[in-house]
């Protein structure tokens, strides 16, 4: 089993990871980096990283029990639409000049799509332990 996770986590991390990453890099490029930037970027990264596992591990968690959808759920799903929804939005919005802070937000909101499903297995071994849940297979 831990071959086949490793297999779906390639396909994620292919599919949805680098896209993202890619166009985190190309907004970092074309963006004004200044100290706004900076926090705004890794404050979007990391609320949206933690609000995105909460979102999928919390049912998880509740349940008392683990299973294999706690390493596999973070890497897909419609917890992922809504940053990248809100970083398009921020992106195209109609500002005569563009803010850094603005940009900092879309770059934080990119990476932290390629960050979630690049934690999802490490947080899958952290997560069980430190509440003390069951595995289950």
């Amino acid at each position: 089993m831990g071959l086949v996770l490793v297999m779906i986590a390639g396909v994620a991390f292919l599919l949805i990871a680098v896209p993202c990453a890619v166009l985190a890099l190309v907004v970092l490029r074309k963006s004004e980096r200044r100290g706004a930037f900076t926090a705004a970027c890794l404050s979007a990264l990391v609320l949206s990283v933690c609000a995105q596992y909460a979102y999928v591990a919390t049912p998880i968690v509740q349940s008392g029990k683990v299973s294999f959808e706690l390493f596999i759920l973070p890497m897909f799903g419609w917890h992922m639409a809504p940053p990248l929804a809100l970083a398009i939005l921020t992106w195209f919005l109609p500002l005569p000049r563009r803010r850094p802070a603005l940009q900092g937000i879309v770059v934080g909101l990119l990476f932290s799509i390629a960050a979630l499903v690049l934690l999802s297995i490490p947080l899958g071994f952290v997560i069980p332990p430190l509440f003390g849940l069951e595995f289950q297979p």
